[in-house]
């Protein structure tokens, strides 16, 4: 008799076969594997359970659409259960995202990112040039390097100057301030 993870769906067949990728199965005994939800996959074939089905890397859970969805230009996305932090997509270097309330970050969509490529190369801060940590979900926007500005920038893609500073290849004040 065949184990969880694996199948038998032939008559008279002596061997066991493992689920293949992209399927589970619970139970002993089984004709056929169960398919992954939502455009999920597993890892290795012979999973056991659903919580073996993960979104592939490359890819992020959008709960909007219930499925996993391709990444966007602008991120990285390692794939994962859509219950692990670690599931968030990520913001590359060069690219800035628009914030996300706490409510959002749960909820991630396609709808909701707002990538956009960086005004300049020092424009942008990642995760790793910000030391400051806050709230949870600030934690989180900030490893993501989401809504991230280096120096006296603010705005989408940080091509502002804060009020009082101007662009001049570098963030300098106003002359008169």
């Amino acid at each position: 008799a065949c184990t969880a993870g694996t199948f038998q769906n032939q008559t008279g067949q002596s061997a066991c076969n493992a689920c293949p990728k992209g399927t589970y199965q619970p139970s002993n005994r089984a004709a056929e594997c169960l398919a992954c939800p939502y455009s999920m996959t597993t890892t290795n074939p012979g999973s056991t359970a659903l919580s073996d089905c993960v979104c592939a890397p490359g890819s992020f859970f959008d709960r909007a659409r219930g499925q996993c969805m391709p990444c966007m230009e602008g991120l990285e996305c390692m794939g994962g259960s859509p219950d692990d932090e670690t599931s968030i997509p990520r913001v590359k270097p060069l690219y800035w995202v628009e914030p996300l309330d706490e409510t959002a970050m749960g909820n991630i969509s396609v709808e909701l990112l707002r990538v956009y490529k960086c005004v300049s190369a020092t424009a942008c801060t990642h995760p790793v040039d910000s030391p400051t940590k806050r709230s949870v979900s600030q934690r989180v926007l900030e490893r993501e390097g989401m809504g991230m500005c280096t120096g006296y920038k603010t705005g989408i893609a940080c091509g502002s100057c804060l009020a009082g500073w101007f662009m001049s290849g570098t963030p300098s004040p106003r002359a008169g301030l």
